[in-house]
């Protein structure tokens, strides 16, 4: 939507009317260009010839030669990993499989895993081997 607007004054002196000043005003539809931008905890980003590592928007405002501005408009949101615990016990002499690898021994394991956004996800495993008491009944083995 385009708007156009004239005002007209007139300058008087001792003797009269001198000169009418008319001063004219165009509005015009300004472009705005949004951007959404993800980021991963602990990353930063350039926009604008700035850095930022925070969620923030960004507006900026940039003057074309038609009249026409064009607002710039960054929303940048900082992704957290997630963090999933899984607390398991195995006997000795089994084994886990979690995540495409084998666990055999107790302890805390820290797996990462990539996002689809690329930020990384952590998953905790506490490993707990026992001994298991086995009760042989014919020939099962019962846990």
């Amino acid at each position: 939507m385009k708007a156009q607007y004239a005002f007209y004054d007139s300058l008087y002196t001792i003797y009269g009317c001198d000169s009418i000043v008319v001063t004219s005003f165009i509005f015009s539809e300004y472009h705005l260009d949004q951007k959404n931008l993800l980021i991963c905890l602990g990353d930063s980003t350039l926009i604008e010839n700035s850095w930022y590592k925070e969620d923030t928007i960004i507006i900026d405002t940039i003057q074309a030669a038609n009249i026409c501005d064009t607002i710039k408009l960054y929303m940048l949101k900082v992704v957290s990993p997630d963090t999933s615990r899984f607390d398991t016990t195995i006997c000795e002499g089994m084994q886990l499989l979690f995540e495409n690898q084998v666990y055999i021994t107790s302890g805390s394991y820290e797996i990462y895993k990539t996002q689809q956004n690329g930020c990384k996800n952590l998953m905790i495993l506490n490993l707990m081997v026992d001994q298991c008491s086995i009760l042989t009944k014919g020939n099962m083995k019962i846990f």
